[in-house]
């Protein structure tokens, strides 16, 4: 069932029991009770829901981030395992990382990102002194 209401300032809300949501201005019929700006019929906050999603996007990108810049690694030290690949792989990542986290990490404090690099560093250097091709 869709309501379509028109005011007197020529604004109009949509209100559907399929969910739709309010296209604009408000509702002053009793039958059809105003709809707060930016609230979906069900009281939920449709800014909040945007930020939400919006975080999650960040977070799912910061989370394939740290996969592709972990496993990258591995997988090319793993596949050509001769020392000097596995440490040019192991400098230049953890270099490309540090800009990064660098470049994005804004609120971060210095020692922040050195700790990042850091940590990400000792990961890589564990694999290559784990791996077949080190002692060579």
């Amino acid at each position: 069932m869709v309501y379509l209401q028109s005011s007197v300032d020529g604004m109009a809300a949509l209100m559907a029991d399929v969910g739709l949501r309010r296209v604009t201005g408000s509702a002053s019929d009793p039958e059809l009770p105003p709809i707060p700006d930016g609230w979906d019929f069900d009281g939920t906050d449709l800014a909040s829901e945007h930020r939400s999603l919006s975080e999650f996007k960040e977070r799912l990108a910061m989370a394939v981030f740290g996969g592709v810049t972990l496993v990258g690694p591995v997988v090319v030290m793993s596949i050509w395992g001769t020392k000097v690949i596995c440490l040019s792989v192991t400098a230049s990542s953890v270099a490309v990382v540090a800009v990064i986290l660098a470049w994005f990490m804004k609120e971060a404090q210095p020692k922040d990102v050195i700790a990042a690099t850091a940590a990400y560093a000792a990961v890589l250097v564990v694999f290559v002194g784990a791996s077949p091709g080190s002692s060579t």
